[in-house]
């Protein structure tokens, strides 16, 4: 994958979290990228959630 390539894979991942935060009803800011090797794991951001 290009650089380019892996920053929409993390773009995407980061959303989709988000995403699915709200629809379960949580208070979503942002979504902070912890760790992006082999998967994407996002802090749901203020809340005490990791995606």
């Amino acid at each position: 994958m290009t650089p380019d390539e892996l920053a929409e894979r993390t773009r995407r991942a980061a959303e989709a979290a988000v995403a699915a935060g709200r629809e379960l009803g949580l208070r979503v800011e942002r979504a902070k990228v912890l760790h992006d090797v082999f998967s994407v794991v996002v802090h749901l951001e203020p809340e005490p959630v990791v995606a």
